[in-house]
């Protein structure tokens, strides 16, 4: 599918919503899709990993495996949903380093990047509930988030499940951006096994990509009071707590 402009966001490969660089550096990727059935998340060769994609033994049993045992006693879409992104923060961890450091540097003080999947319905950290309010100014969530619901209860009544829309944001500073995106993005939809949707599995995917550029567009311009982007703000510099570089 070719790559095109559409507004503040470029399409790329399947349906990943990339937004411009912001004056402080900032950019951001949203990609789309779905969680394998738990069954295979449970099966997945969790020994192997710990070997070869460097995830944190202890990021699993404490952030991952809890849930897992969670959703064998009594299924919860929220629990599944929430150990699935955990286990993509696990492996961004294990695969993000440093150009001058052998040290995992995801999400810690002086971090480059940082994530956010974005779930649906009455799951924990749906972009339909007020949970991720923190990443989304209310006027832009009040006009975009209704466009997108269309979307989401046509994935339902095609029996479509495990829905994440994953949020990548990170420095796109030249002397601290990131160049493996992309790379550690296709690592953990491999691993993970994430299936991403297809530009036909939408009702409207123009639209689709239009409201995640306004999302994005408000994602990366500054939230001073948001903690969430604070790591981000100290690796570029900027002085949040007067909304100022």
């Amino acid at each position: 599918m070719p790559t095109f402009i559409n507004l503040s966001a470029k399409i790329l490969s399947m349906v990943r919503v990339k937004s411009v660089v912001t004056k402080e550096g900032i950019t951001a990727v949203m990609i789309d899709g779905y969680a394998p059935e738990p069954q295979e998340f449970e099966a997945l060769p969790w020994t192997k990993m710990w070997k070869e994609e460097s995830l944190s033994y202890r990021e699993w049993l404490n952030e991952i495996r809890v849930h897992q045992r969670r959703i064998k006693k009594h299924y919860s879409e929220s629990t599944y949903l929430t150990a699935y992104r955990n286990a993509i923060t696990a492996l961004m961890h294990g695969f993000c380093h440093s150009e001058t450091e052998e040290r995992p540097m995801f999400d810690l003080p002086g971090s480059f990047c940082l994530y956010r999947g974005l779930t649906t319905g009455h799951t924990s950290g749906s972009i339909e509930s007020s949970s991720p309010s923190d990443l989304i100014s209310p006027s832009v969530r009040k006009t975009q988030v209704p466009i997108l619901q269309r979307e989401y209860r046509h994935d339902e009544q095609r029996g479509r499940h495990h829905y994440i829309q994953n949020i990548v944001m990170y420095a796109s500073n030249p002397n601290l951006g990131c160049s493996e995106t992309q790379r550690c993005s296709d690592n953990w939809i491999r691993a993970l096994r994430f299936q991403e949707k297809d530009p036909s599995d939408y009702v409207d995917v123009d639209g689709f990509i239009h409201s995640w550029s306004e999302l994005l567009l408000d994602m990366t311009h500054l939230h001073p009071k948001c903690s969430f982007y604070w790591p981000l703000y100290d690796s570029l510099g900027i002085n949040y707590l007067e909304g100022t570089c």
